[in-house]
């Protein structure tokens, strides 16, 4: 979660979406998409789901999550079959998480 957090850190940057374990990350800076060499496990993408989930008491079940918190949304795909995957977006462009 620390990695995606010190991305988002970025004023630059708009939106990070993760298109599923072993993936490598997508970063949008400055309305220019750019492919991060990084990439998360399965068990990290669930952990930052469930961290997230956690902060909004919204229950983690199979198809779409969605959750806002802190200035930022969450939409998630749910799946074991197609891999779980996610988009973060900043909800103000100027928001830096803490």
């Amino acid at each position: 979660f620390k990695y995606i957090a010190s991305i988002l850190k970025n004023p630059s940057v708009q939106s990070i979406e993760c298109p599923g374990p072993e993936k490598q990350i997508l970063v949008n800076n400055s309305g220019r998409m750019q492919v991060m060499p990084q990439s998360l496990t399965k068990e990290q993408i669930s952990e930052i789901i469930k961290r997230i989930s956690e902060k909004t008491r919204i229950p983690v079940i199979q198809g779409v999550f969605k959750a806002a918190f802190e200035g930022l949304i969450i939409t998630a795909v749910i799946s074991e079959f197609v891999g779980t995957r996610f988009i973060i977006q900043k909800r103000f462009p100027s928001f830096m998480p803490r």
